[in-house]
């Protein structure tokens, strides 16, 4: 439980199943673990020809926080590990609200 509880740890579990079943895990933003994947998220930030707003959320806070958005790598600290999404400007809402939805299930 602990292990996909951290928000680095979900993202690195959901990388990889999305890796197996790309149809099947397109519900999540795209994601980086920062530092370890900077190179791969500077690439990704070329690529596209507009700038991108990022959430940056530390990976050992809760409640909110530590967490930014930014549109410029520099401002992330490289010194500890945070995980990076690109920002969805139009989010799920319920009732024109943002939430937050954790459902844990037990297959045995």
């Amino acid at each position: 439980m602990t292990i996909i509880s951290l928000k680095n740890n979900l993202a690195k579990y959901l990388k990889l199943a999305q890796k197996e079943m790309a149809s099947e895990f397109t519900f999540f933003p795209k994601t980086w673990i920062f530092p370890s994947e900077s190179y791969d998220l500077m690439n990704f930030m070329q690529e596209k020809k507009k700038p991108m707003t990022l959430i940056v959320k530390p990976t050992n806070s809760s409640q909110g926080k530590g967490i930014f958005l930014t549109r410029k790598m520099k401002d992330i600290p490289r010194d500890t590990c945070h995980v990076v999404q690109q920002y969805k400007s139009f989010p799920y809402l319920l009732e024109g609200k943002k939430f937050d939805l954790r459902l844990y299930c037990l297959v045995t």
